[in-house]
């Protein structure tokens, strides 16, 4: 019974790492990605939810024998049944998800000079955060759909750590918001021109950088505190 209770608590604490872990992840996710449907995270939160009715189960389980159940009931082989698809499905899933393992494109930037003023360094990252911001009007990078930071870094040559010290600290938003209000912004000059018209909804989220309809409706509830349908030239 020992070695059960171990492995339950080991099972407890797993889960409640994964949940931390995952709202980690979805900062993560806001930070490094524009495609705003990343932030639900589908399969993290699944196996959360799919683990949560075992370990209470269990739990059941170890509470019926420490109060006098004699024996070993049923449900138990069923629990260490669901353990183990639930390990080979994540697992399977975990791998398949590439951006948890592989190592960030990281680009390189020339550095501030040691020896030089607060005021000078002051003045060279107000100078840089122009610079990526120029950069990502003029290239318009946002009509990427799977846009991320480091993709960004890569076209631009400026570390992605630079770029999002620059869009939290002196744009005010995270990598996933800033982006997104860049395709809202198209969006608006789209929908506002009545020549546009005939272009559908989703066609011209597609056109803005949207990867799909419910990230347009988001992102412009978010911008805007409107759908994109309000915004339709009369």
């Amino acid at each position: 019974m020992a070695i059960q209770y171990y492995a339950y608590l080991l099972t407890f604490s797993a889960v409640s790492i994964a949940i931390v872990e995952t709202i980690k992840y979805r900062n993560i996710v806001k930070n490094e990605y524009s495609d705003i449907t990343l932030l639900e995270i589908n399969w993290l939160w699944q196996f959360v939810l799919i683990f949560v009715p075992v370990v209470l189960l269990w739990g059941i389980e170890l509470i019926r024998i420490l109060t006098g159940g004699i024996g070993q009931s049923d449900i138990v082989v069923g629990i260490w049944g669901i353990v183990s698809i639930i390990i080979y499905i994540v697992s399977y899933k975990a791998f398949t998800q590439q951006d948890l393992f592989y190592p960030k494109a990281e680009t390189t930037e020339k550095p501030v000079r040691k020896d030089s003023s607060e005021e000078d360094k002051s003045k060279s990252s107000n100078t840089m955060c122009e610079t990526v911001k120029n950069s990502m009007e003029s290239g318009q990078y946002y009509l990427n759909q799977d846009l991320s930071i480091h993709d960004f870094a890569k076209e631009i040559s400026v570390s992605a750590r630079t770029i999002s010290t620059c869009i939290n600290k002196k744009f005010g938003y995270n990598f996933n918001e800033w982006v997104n209000n860049y395709r809202v912004e198209k969006a608006l000059k789209i929908l506002n021109d009545k020549n546009n018209d005939h272009l559908s909804i989703e066609g011209i989220g597609l056109d803005s950088g949207f990867k799909s309809r419910s990230a347009m409706y988001i992102a412009f509830k978010k911008k805007t505190g409107k759908t994109p349908g309000n915004f339709r030239s009369n």
